[in-house]
């Protein structure tokens, strides 16, 4: 389970729509909870910023998240931890979280710059790529009445939907969601697509053909429901199983949720496949960006295991590098040097 939950929050009423979420993770859990509060700077900002307002700005956040805290402590039965830090937002978030072995980080879909066309912002966009770590996405859409309200207690997940691929990987997931749907008393629903055999082919398929991929799909199906048939005897609380059919997997699950009414997804970040090149695998990714429901990923992955990306590789390489002279005056170059350094974000003088 979750020994040590972190929630970045950025002062906005959609970004403390998590709240109601982290309270339901902790009163099930008992974790340890830390407001994270960064303090960045607008990419439209002037290049200096007055050190005195700055400074005001860091009080009146320090003041926040520690009201936070006093009003989080009755219904956590503990005082959430707070901390106010400076810098490019997703970046130190993701230092934090690493540096502090967070177990969860959960993240609001949205934040600062308010609703848009975009699932996701650019921030958690940001933090849930290079994060490499468990994340709860809670869709501020959704739980902005009661954000603005101040009603974090009394969040029950009412149907929890546990897509599953047969894969160990996969299955990792099961003690989180049986322990949440129990403390819950939600219902827990196990699926599982099945699609069809995909038959690289420009003509028709032969009668023969059809018979063997028809053959194999109802083998597939078959073998699918003793899979979560024998999940569904060893599990407490007993889930709900479901079989599903379609031509696309996420697609059909997506669809599934849908239908379920979920209030809760929960998924692993890998699958059968497990490609350590990426964080998380496609399905997962899927759902990040075109679900409408709160999203919980496990990561079965240490962050070690997970290959850094080109861009990842480059930008450490570019930190390595000595600094050089601008041609012509004498300077130094400002992307070589990093002469702004994050930690300094915003205490420029002019």
């Amino acid at each position: 389970m979750f020994g040590k939950i972190v929630a970045p929050l950025d002062g906005s009423a959609f970004a403390a729509s998590v709240l109601p979420h982290v309270v339901a993770l902790v009163q099930a859990t008992g974790a340890h909870v830390i407001l994270l509060r960064v303090m960045g700077r607008e990419a439209n900002a002037p290049s200096a910023i007055n050190p005195v307002d700055w400074q005001l700005q860091k009080t009146e956040a320090q003041i926040y998240v520690d009201e936070l805290s006093s009003r989080l402590t009755p219904l956590l039965n503990a005082q959430p931890e707070v901390l106010v830090l400076e810098g490019h937002v997703a970046d130190r978030i993701i230092e934090y979280a690493h540096q502090n072995n967070c177990d969860l980080v959960v993240l609001s879909s949205h934040g600062q710059s308010g609703l848009h066309s975009w699932n996701i912002s650019s921030i958690t966009q940001k933090v849930i790529a290079r994060i490499g770590k468990s994340v709860l996405l809670v869709r501020a859409y959704q739980m902005i009445t009661k954000s603005q309200a101040g009603e974090w207690d009394g969040l029950r997940y009412q149907r929890i939907v546990v897509p599953l691929d047969g894969s160990p990987r996969a299955e990792h997931v099961l003690p989180v969601a049986t322990a949440l749907a129990g403390w819950h008393a939600a219902e827990l629903v196990l699926v599982h697509v099945v699609t069809h055999p995909t038959m690289i082919q420009r003509m028709p398929l032969t009668a023969e053909e059809s018979a063997l991929a028809e053959q194999l799909f109802e083998r597939n199906q078959s073998q699918a429901h003793k899979y979560l048939e024998q999940l569904r005897l060893r599990l407490n609380p007993e889930p709900q199983i479901h079989v599903v059919t379609g031509d696309n997997v996420p697609a059909t699950l997506h669809r599934f949720v849908n239908q379920q009414g979920a209030d809760l997804v929960i998924m692993s970040a890998h699958g059968h496949s497990a490609q350590r090149q990426w964080p998380y695998g496609s399905l997962v990714m899927s759902f990040v960006e075109h679900g409408a429901t709160p999203l919980l990923i496990l990561q079965d992955m240490p962050p070690n295991a997970i290959e850094p990306t080109a861009a990842e590789l480059a930008a450490e390489a570019s930190k390595r590098q000595p600094t050089r002279p601008v041609e012509g005056n004498g300077q130094s170059n400002p992307i070589l040097s990093n002469a702004i350094d994050d930690k300094d974000m915003g205490i420029l003088t002019q």
